[in-house]
């Protein structure tokens, strides 16, 4: 398992249009503590995406996972 974070908080006025990304803690894009929310420790970047969206259910479509985690392989 590991800790999965969104990189900001969609229920800023100032982020409403942006997208937000899912992920885990080893990931190089992941933003500083300030600028992210701990989602939890999941058992995969999936999990972690269902649990973001339905904790924003408003902003669901703005939340994706990262770039470089999708394209990370698996182990």
């Amino acid at each position: 398992m590991t800790n999965f974070y969104l990189d900001s908080n969609p229920k800023l006025p100032n982020h409403k249009c942006e997208l937000h990304y899912v992920c885990p803690e080893t990931c190089p894009n992941l933003p500083a503590i300030i600028e992210r929310i701990q989602l939890g420790n999941l058992p995969d970047l999936k999990t972690a995406i269902h649990i973001a969206r339905r904790k924003f259910y408003n902003q669901a479509h703005l939340i994706k996972e990262c770039s470089h985690c999708s394209n990370a392989p698996s182990h």
